[in-house]
């Protein structure tokens, strides 16, 4: 029996490759042969990982995603021998021997760079199909899961070309790879599923469920001596009515039959059982008899015997641990702190830590560094008592959970905190006035002592003049880092995707006044900040108005409506129809409720601002304004390009009869970034007002050169900038485009 063997050439081999030269063809094949087969010993990497070490090789590759770098270290030392800057957030890094190379993916501009593990240079970039979770290299591939669009995509590793897709649904994030049956296990990020793909024909072998109240899943383990596999999860109590600290999530681990693939659900064990309260465990591996658990909230790390799954150590670690990575040659472990500039280092004999390296530069003193590290902190007792939950725990990465919960008011629906700034009053109910009104949460619902010292302003809710804002700097700064949290750039990618006709038909549908989804659902947030009642959300546990919730980013935040007793928006419009206080969708036929299914999955979600622009222009919202408001903000641009120098000339036509205030922003159309600017240029931070000028008005028909700017053409070769002026009524918010009067725009591209 005869078998073809396929050899991918490793593309750092291929430059001194003379394909005309059959001696030297077959020279290279007999050498890349003998490499690649005579070694068992090929540094395979087991786990999807935000560090790795490649031993053959001395070097240890960590990425730090606040400070968007990968490091290169010494595994002797942990000198640092080369540090790169990304453009972009990255995710996940690996390596790979025969290739000879570092491989990093950035999940917001949806990349892949190679780095050569021999010269450390860039020696390739990919555009990826789809926002990568992770990545991971087995013998022949490059396994990259999709995170947010439920596939896992299959290249060559060598030559970057895309072999497969797989379809395998949820949210697949991290992934594993078991060499010995050339098979991957990819775990379902929110769902805790885990879907096993075999390698050998690329098709999905077998689904594994480890639960319905599982979640937070990132790694499979495998303990290849008990043919078993090991899955770090937080699981869910939803049914805890009263929603008590200590019975609402547990961190577990599922046990996984290797031989059949099945979830073997009575071997389950709760990891707080044997170790002190932990929260979230996301990673982990196994070193000699130890099973190694990283929990990524209580900043920590639990050491199990293999023989008996009971704790043999319990260390203290940095802030957010995530990612583990073995140099077996020194019997270490190593541990990327995630949310400050260092790593562990773990001896595996002793089990102890032996020393904390400090690997990229953090900005210590930044408010939403401090933020988020509170936000993803179960270990401090400020935040919640016996550390059994953060504000992550439920809304992971700013996101939601997908689940509904018995608060004090009923059952709610965990609600995504992406552009929540925008979105208050806060809550369900609306009783939270401001972010700071946190520290209600935190006092009542997770039994902490509080950021702020002391008793939360919030009797008998958090709509009073007194403020929490202010009275400590730890709840302002998480205040700030929520404030942050932005819709992820893959909802852009979603929405190119859509049937472009369908959308417009939807988005038609929706702003048409025969459907009045408008009335409470407006641009560009997509509500109107005021509680309602309907009985669209009635039900045995209703208790008064319901805040009206923004439709922004809606395909990514099931379960739906305050209850979550809708699991999909099909259901949503179902109800619609039987009542009269929730729109007017009866009269629509199945292919125009299609068409608005499309378009309120698909919500664009370009700058805030930007979307208030699309629907002032398409809509003429300037109509509305008073007869008396007649104010103009022309926009005069002009560039000059000479040989190799520029020159911007901006200036605006202002004229107004009536009291105003008028703002300058500026739209980055490749990076979609969003500013308000100031006469100097001045950025402001994002989606903050910068008042350019103010009026009492009237004004008469004056002319400001605003911009002489002298500028490298080269330098800015490719950008595309969006000058814009808005005009509203004194000291009317800009984010509302009721109180727009006029806007103009001009595109300039180099």
């Amino acid at each position: 029996m005869y078998k073809t063997l396929r050899i991918n050439i490793p593309y750092v081999f291929m430059p001194f490759i003379d394909y005309s030269s059959w001696r030297l063809n077959l020279f290279v094949f007999i050498i890349l042969a003998t490499l690649i087969f005579s070694s068992d010993s090929l540094a395979i990497q087991k786990n999807s990982s935000t560090i790795v070490v490649a031993e053959d090789i001395g070097i240890v590759g960590v990425i730090k995603r606040e400070t968007k770098s990968l490091s290169l270290l010494s595994v002797d030392d942990f000198s640092v021998i080369q540090q790169f800057s990304l453009q972009d957030t990255p995710t996940s890094v690996a390596y790979d021997k025969s290739a000879e190379a570092f491989y990093v993916a950035s999940f917001l501009n949806s990349s892949l760079l190679v780095i050569s593990a021999k010269t450390f240079n860039r020696v390739a970039s990919l555009k990826l199909e789809r926002p990568p979770g992770a990545i991971l290299t087995t013998k022949a591939y490059l396994i990259v899961s999709n995170l947010k669009f439920g596939t896992v995509s299959v290249y060559d590793k060598y030559n970057l070309t895309l072999l497969k897709v797989l379809d395998i649904g949820g949210e697949p994030r991290g992934i594993s790879y078991l060499k010995e049956r050339d098979m991957i296990y990819v775990a379902d990020l929110m769902s805790g599923n885990i879907t096993v793909v075999s390698l050998k024909d690329l098709t999905i072998a077998k689904r594994i469920s480890t639960g319905e109240t599982a979640t937070l899943t990132d790694s499979v383990i495998f303990d290849l001596k008990n043919d078993v596999a090991y899955v770090p999860q937080t699981f869910k109590n939803n049914d805890n009515k009263t929603l008590q600290f200590d019975t609402t999530v547990f961190p577990s681990l599922s046990v996984i039959d290797l031989t059949t693939n099945s979830n073997v659900r009575k071997r389950r064990i709760g990891i707080d059982v044997v170790d002190e309260p932990i929260g979230i465990p996301l990673s982990g591996d196994i070193y000699g008899d130890h099973l190694y658990i990283v929990n990524y909230a209580s900043n920590d790390l639990t050491v199990l015997s293999l023989d008996n799954l009971t704790l043999v150590a319990h260390l203290e670690l940095g802030h957010t641990p995530f990612g583990l990575a073995f140099d077996s040659s020194n019997s270490r472990a190593i541990i990327n702190n995630t949310l400050d500039g260092t790593i562990s280092v773990i001896d595996s004999n002793t089990l102890v830590v032996i020393d904390t390296i400090k690997v990229a530069d953090f900005d210590e003193s930044s408010a939403l560094l401090n933020g988020e590290r509170l936000f993803n902190n179960s270990h401090d007792v400020r935040l919640a008592k016996d550390q059994w939950i953060s504000c992550a725990t439920c809304h992971f990465e700013g996101g939601n959970d997908k689940s509904s919960w018995f608060f004090p008011d009923g059952k709610r629906s965990t609600p995504t905190l992406f552009n929540v700034v925008n979105t208050a009053p806060f809550h369900w109910n609306g009783d939270l006035d401001e972010i700071q009104d946190v520290e209600f949460t935190i006092q009542d619902l997770m039994s902490g002592l509080g950021l702020s010292g002391g008793l939360a302003n919030c009797n008998p809710n958090c709509t009073s003049d007194e403020s929490n804002a202010g009275r400590s700097q730890d709840l302002d700064d998480l205040a700030s880092y929520v404030k942050s949290l932005k819709f992820p750039g893959y909802i852009t990618s979603q929405n190119k995707l859509v049937n472009r006709e369908s959308y417009d038909r939807g988005r038609g549908i929706f702003q048409s006044e025969t459907t009045d989804c408008v009335k409470c659902h407006k641009p560009p947030h997509y509500l109107d900040n005021k509680n309602h009642v309907t009985s669209l959300v009635g039900g045995d546990d209703f208790m008064g108005a319901i805040n009206t919730p923004t439709l922004l980013g809606l395909r990514d935040s099931p379960p739906y409506l305050h209850d979550g007793s809708a699991s999909n928006l099909r259901q949503v419009l179902e109800r619609t129809k039987e009542i009269s206080d929730h729109g007017k969708i009866d009269h629509l036929s199945g292919k125009e409720i299609d068409d608005l299914l499309i378009f309120l999955n698909n919500i664009e979600i370009p700058d805030v601002l930007s979307e208030a622009f699309i629907f002032v222009e398409e809509y003429n919202a300037t109509s509305s304004a008073p007869k008396d408001q007649i104010s103009m903000a022309d926009i005069d641009l002009s560039v000059v390009l000479g040989e190799g120098t520029g020159n911007l000339k901006l200036s605006i036509n202002l004229s107004s009869n009536s009291a105003v205030d008028v703002y300058l922003a500026i739209l980055d159309l490749i990076s979609n970034d969003f500013f308000m600017i100031d006469k100097n240029l001045r950025l402001g931070e994002a989606n903050t007002p910068i008042i350019y000028k103010t009026s009492d008005g009237p004004i008469s028909l004056i002319k400001e050169s605003i911009y002489d700017l002298d500028f490298d053409p080269l330098a800015l070769s490719g950008s595309r900038f969006q000058f814009y002026t808005i005009i509203v009524g004194r000291d009317k918010s800009v984010y509302q485009n009721e109180n727009w009067i006029t806007f103009d725009n001009q595109l300039i591209e180099f």
